[in-house]
């Protein structure tokens, strides 16, 4: 499952990955959460605003609790995604 809500008027999106019973979120920045199952697997990526999305591999790996290479890659590619559905002109 893999679902992009978007909302323009507040600069806003949520990248779900998938369903699960959750577990923790982490703040990736003072924008950005990262919504972790129980099992440690990523549900969702939280965008509150994404007029800046700049994330790399390094300042991800500085944030506590983002030391797996699998949430990190998440991350990236819900970033990704989301800027590449912004790009569309389905929007």
């Amino acid at each position: 499952m893999l679902d992009i809500s978007i909302d323009l008027g507040f600069q806003s999106a949520l990248v779900r990955f998938k369903r699960g019973e959750y577990g923790r979120t982490i703040d990736l920045d003072e924008s950005t959460m990262l919504d972790l199952a129980i099992d440690g697997t990523v549900l969702g990526v939280e965008f509150l605003y994404f007029g800046e999305l700049e994330f790399t591999r390094d300042s991800l790996a500085a944030v506590k609790g983002v030391e797996d290479p699998e949430v990190i890659e998440a991350i990236l590619q819900a970033q990704t995604m989301l800027i590449n559905e912004l790009a569309s002109a389905s929007l």
